[in-house]
């Protein structure tokens, strides 16, 4: 039998109220007044009577933090409604890993509570591994190398838990076209059995003899396409529990090997198999399947749910051509991996190690969750330091590990949703927590015959329940006191609509009409604009909560009273700035160089800084020379210091670099003794000044006097020649066109023959 035992809220939780101090609890019911963790009601009618100040009365609701409390308290007495944050814990029963394993909370909403639960890795804990082959003739000679490494598996189990059991099946595909042709089955030489869709050879045993021995003897088949049954056959071994003989309390693994793709829902109508899957058990006393040509192949989303259901975790060692394939799967799938196979791989590790990452991991998932209603998992892993996350990995046997949850209720849902079981599950184990909350945002006082009714208090027009008047339909008022309607009763008293912490005395915030001496707020045309507080006074549209893209709070929260509430990250009047500062962190890291501060994820600098980073200092060109003899002499050992540059230059931190392009702070430039140019950044963090040298000097190189002379000489004696080359082009040009003239005018010449006789 589990003993139960209250434990005191201090000691057992840590309870925080996140609703703020500065709520302001103007409410008028009690139901209302709790739902706000910050507020307390008083059920006693008379406590509005009591004067706190000169026209100023205690409510029947207050803040706990109100500078009033004492003198609400005292005057309330034992008629105060404050529910008290409550925790049970039950006992854990001895097979449990977790302590305790289920907890009753009570709670209001507005309220953080923090429930820490401890959790013990169980020694030689129980583990079920089921071995699942293609039984198609490719598949032969894996199915061989398994049956010959059984005893290295079984030693590598044992490395891991004593408390082992190995199971084996084999699938191949519907026995019918177009999955598979029998004539030729009947063909297949290597084959020894007709096609079959599932066959469950060996439930799981600690045997590991027959394990081996059924693995090696078990005959294989074919089938006419290239996909498999997979999906079928994992089907079978998930929801056949008892017949496949899956321990309850131990960690269910399943290892399927093949060398081909899979069919899936669908297919079947090929066949003309329409009926849907019903993901239910269909073995014969055989541990054949039966249903193979009356069902379809199930989905992914299917055979996933029932891999969740029954715990069951899968690991797929397919050949190279097939491995994207069913990693794309195993990302589908409920607890999944997959394993590269081929004849050479070693075919142990494939198995041990995801069986081994499975059993040494530890992730606590919630199953169920809700609105307005949020957990957050925290982890201390084998006594580290405490980390967000629900994940603890290399869990040893024997070692210990802290599971924390943060259950926070933002606001109180609808009457039927406020008491909720919450399980977390531990992934692949088999064990479960579960957290019984029933949140608190009900006032028993308001239920049942619990009431005064038709209450003189009340005019004889309400009742009077838990303190407050409940009026009749028709009537309105703290003590209803007026009709609906009635403008001219002389109950009513605007004073009491007037906001006494308002600058200008305006009845209901301008925003309202005063009815019987409440407010009666506007209504807006945009439903999602509301006017609300007991003097209007709050709007989820005020002008201060729009930023300067026109939404509320900049789209990235809500406005509340009139002022932004932001969401995680922003801040500001209308959450326009982020807090994120990688914007503003310099090469280094360093936000704003250590020279400004970062505001809404840009920098603003100090007076004497510039640029993005701050990492420009506007008066640092006149610094240059006093960081120049610390650069010389720590970079280059040259300057003035000489032996005194470690004594001069302590404060200095130097990195040398050969790209000036980067930058790390303000560039300087210097020239030494002999005219060489150094370039160097320098940049002030506190007393520590930072460099970043350029490891070579820019120097001017020596000229050789000789050089310049021959140089002179040589250019003297070209100048002369190209001169006289050119001259003497000239006038072979000149006298080739003179006598190429001379030949032209000797061609025109006439010539006459003269006789002349001579006597």
């Amino acid at each position: 039998m589990q003993g139960r035992g209250s434990v005191a809220v201090a000691l057992a939780v840590l309870v925080c109220i996140v609703a703020g101090d500065n709520s302001r609890c103007e409410y008028d019911t009690c139901s209302k007044c709790i739902s706000d963790a910050s507020c307390i009601w008083c059920s006693n009618p008379n406590i509005t009577s009591v004067a706190v100040k000169t026209g100023v009365t205690l409510p029947q609701c207050i803040n706990k933090e109100s500078p009033n409390i004492d003198k609400f308290k005292e005057a309330c007495k034992d008629a105060i409604y404050d529910l008290p944050t409550e925790v049970e814990k039950e006992q854990p029963s001895p097979e449990t890993l977790f302590s305790p394993q289920r907890v009753k909370l009570k709670m209001r909403a507005g309220e953080s509570i923090n429930i820490s639960f401890n959790y013990e890795h169980r020694v030689n804990y129980p583990m079920d591994l089921y071995c699942l082959m293609d039984g198609s003739t490719s598949m032969s000679e894996f199915k061989t190398l398994l049956s010959s490494v059984t005893q290295e598996l079984v030693a590598g189990l044992m490395d891991i838990t004593q408390n082992v059991q190995l199971g084996f099946g084999m699938f191949v595909d519907k026995p019918t076209l177009p999955y598979t042709d029998m004539n030729s089955v009947a063909a297949c030489r290597e084959c020894q059995v007709d096609t079959y869709s599932f066959k469950n050879i060996l439930p799981l045993t600690p045997d590991q003899t027959a394990f081996e021995e059924k693995v090696l003897s078990s005959p294989v088949s074919t089938n006419t396409d290239q996909p498999e049954g997979i999906l079928e056959a994992l089907m079978q071994v998930a929801s056949c529990g008892s017949e496949v003989g899956w321990r309850p309390d131990a960690l269910k693994v399943a290892v399927v090997f093949t060398d081909a793709a899979f069919h899936s829902a669908g297919h079947g109508r090929l066949a003309g198999i329409v009926q849907p899957n019903d993901r239910t058990c269909h073995l014969n006393g055989k541990g054949e399947y039966t249903h193979s040509l009356l069902q379809d192949y199930p989905s992914v989303g299917e055979l996933s749910k029932v891999l969740k259901d029954n715990n069951l975790t899968t690991v797929f060692a397919a050949t190279e051509d097939q491995v994207s394939l069913y990693q794309m799967l195993s990302g589908m799938l409920h607890s999944s991996s997959c394993s590269d196979m081929d004849t050479s791989s070693n075919i142990v590790k494939i198995i041990v190690d995801p069986v081994k990452d499975r059993i040494q991991t530890i992730t606590l998932e919630p199953q169920t969750s809700m609105p307005g209603l949020t957990v957050d998992v925290y982890t201390r892993c084998k006594g580290g330091a405490v980390q967000k996350g629900n994940t603890c990995k290399e869990m040893l046997m024997g070692e210990k590990a802290e599971f924390t949850l943060d259950v926070k209720i933002e606001e109180c849902p609808a009457r039927d949703q406020q008491n909720v079981t919450l399980n977390f599950e531990l992934v692949g184990h088999s064990q479960n927590l579960y957290l019984d909350l029933e949140m608190l945002c009900e006032c028993r006082c308001e239920e049942g015959k619990d009431f005064i009714a038709n209450a003189d208090i009340c005019m004889k027009q309400g009742d009077l329940r838990c303190g407050a008047c409940e009026c009749h339909p028709g009537f309105l008022g703290k003590n209803c006191q007026c009709r609906e309607g009635d403008v001219n009763n002389p109950d009513i008293d605007e004073t009491n609509c007037i906001n006494p912490n308002a600058t200008e005395a305006v009845v209901c915030s301008g925003q309202g009409k005063c009815e019987c001496g409440q407010c009666v707020c506007n209504k807006r045309p945009d439903p999602d604009e509301v006017i609300e507080g007991f003097y209007c006074q709050c709007t989820n549209f005020h002008k201060d909560c729009r930023g300067n893209n026109g939404e509320i709070c900049s789209g990235h929260g809500h406005c509340d009273c009139n002022e932004c509430d932001c969401d995680a990250g922003w801040e500001g009047q209308n959450c326009s700035c982020s807090t994120d500062t990688e914007n503003c962190k310099d090469t280094e890291g360093v936000v704003c160089s250590g020279h400004g501060n970062c505001i809404c994820n840009r920098c603003e600098c100090q007076a004497d800084y510039e640029g993005k980073h701050c990492e420009n200092c506007k008066f640092c060109d006149e610094k240059c020379e006093e960081y120049k003899p610390c650069v010389e002499c720590l970079v280059f050992q040259t300057g003035t210091y000489g032996a005194a540059c470690e004594d001069q230059c302590s404060s200095y931190m130097v990195t040398i670099i050969s790209d000036m392009t980067k930058n790390y702070g303000h560039l300087c430039s210097s020239t030494d003794e002999e005219g060489c140019r150094f370039f160097y950044q320098v940049k002030e963090n506190g007393t520590v000044k930072h460099v970043w040298a350029q490891d070579k000097k820019e120097c001017p190189k020596v000229i050789n006097p000789w050089i310049v002379v021959g140089g002179v000489l040589a250019g003297v004696v070209l100048v002369g020649l190209l001169l006289l080359i050119a001259w003497k082009v000239v006038t072979t040009i000149k006298d080739k066109r003179e006598y190429e003239a001379f030949k032209t005018e000797k061609a025109k010449a006439a010539w006459t023959d003269v006789s002349m006789k001579v006597r």
